[in-house]
């Protein structure tokens, strides 16, 4: 995992919080556009499509450490169809 700017940083932590790429520009004095290319990039640097999976891998890294194969599959076989699997 590379590492993070200060300011995709900060706007990862705005987005964990709830706010809007607009209301992040406005806190931090920078556009709407640039928000979204700061997180853009932060998703690319952490290896994820998104921006909910960027705050759960950098501010929860261990979220999901705790569920193991089995239960997984579990979870598979209760909510997918035998042609899934």
């Amino acid at each position: 995992m590379r590492l993070l700017t200060r300011r995709e940083y900060d706007c990862l932590y705005w987005v964990a919080i709830g706010k809007s790429s607009w209301e992040i520009g406005k806190i931090m004095g920078i556009t709407k556009r640039t928000v979204n290319f700061h997180v853009q990039n932060a998703c690319v640097k952490l290896d994820v499509c998104n921006r909910q999976a960027a705050v759960t891998k950098l501010f929860y890294p261990n979220l999901l450490s705790s569920v193991n194969e089995e239960t997984q599959l579990k979870y598979y076989k209760n909510y997918l169809s035998p042609t899934d699997l």
